[in-house]
């Protein structure tokens, strides 16, 4: 079968490789194996954007044609500027959205 499929000692390399990342990433988002389910998810969508060194895209890039940044987990360092104003969080949401909507459009347009 090996021989059938081609597959070389590059090809286990990736595997292994992609095998200890899954494992990391396990243990960054899961606190115990109870967990382990509700971190696939997230665990998929970090590999699937994460840029390939032979072809430099992600499967997220490809797929969708944006890149993504949830690849390395980071902890936010900015606070909320929500001040329990709910008409000046809601003027900034609305344009945050707005902003937002723009650059998918734009996105749209280009690709």
């Amino acid at each position: 079968m090996v021989k059938l499929l081609n597959v070389t000692h590059r090809i286990n390399g990736i595997a292994e490789s992609l095998v200890k990342k899954v494992s990391e990433m396990i243990k960054i988002y899961a606190n115990d194996d109870t967990e382990i389910e509700g971190a696939i998810p997230v665990i998929e969508m970090a590999l699937r954007s994460t840029v390939s060194t032979l072809i430099n895209l992600s499967l997220f890039r490809i797929c969708c044609g944006i890149e993504t940044s949830v690849a390395v987990p980071y902890k936010i360092t900015e606070k909320s500027s929500f001040s329990a104003d709910y008409k000046l969080y809601f003027e900034w949401l609305a344009d945050d959205l707005q902003i937002s909507e723009e650059a998918m459009r734009k996105n749209r347009v280009e690709i």
